[in-house]
């Protein structure tokens, strides 16, 4: 019988994810190899969020979702954004990384909640770092019955 590397055991298509995890553009593309290694790798893709880069995905509305797999925002834990670090875009580019982020984090606070299995929170790490206030970025968004406290560095 002709075996395929498709038919390696699911735990052999986590372990090499794991393995690649430092490198989130190998994990994408690892991802990318068929719709199996799509909702194997997924949860790995999107559990360490460190770059502004991943907004667009947690950003996508819920209902836009076509495939079987959960909604990026709710694979997250860990969310550590350094938008000091990013080149400096005009103001119309600002604008618009900031609304994305706005709607990213409305979509994992919807799941910080109560989590994609609805009783585990997902998310359990988060950092930002701007020269904005948390009032500034955050317009709009529902905190409850989180709490977001800001601290000055």
């Amino acid at each position: 019988m002709h075996s395929t590397f498709n038919d390696l055991p699911p735990e052999l298509w986590i372990a090499i994810g794991r393995y690649l995890r430092g490198d989130a553009f190998a994990v994408k593309q690892f991802a990318a190899v068929s719709a199996r290694a799509f909702l194997l790798l997924n949860p790995i893709l999107y559990e360490d969020i460190v770059s502004p880069n991943a907004l667009a995905a947690l950003a996508m509305e819920m209902d836009f979702r076509h495939w079987d797999s959960p909604h990026p925002a709710s694979l997250v834990k860990t969310l550590c954004l350094d938008f000091q670090k990013l080149p400096q875009p005009s103001i119309s580019n600002l604008h618009l990384l900031y609304a994305t982020f706005q709607q990213a984090f409305t979509n994992i606070l919807r799941f910080a909640r109560s989590g994609s299995d609805g009783t585990t929170p997902a998310l359990s790490v988060f950092l930002l770092k701007c020269h904005l206030s948390l009032d500034e970025i955050f317009q709009g968004v529902q905190f409850r019955p989180l709490h977001l406290e800001e601290v000055w560095l």
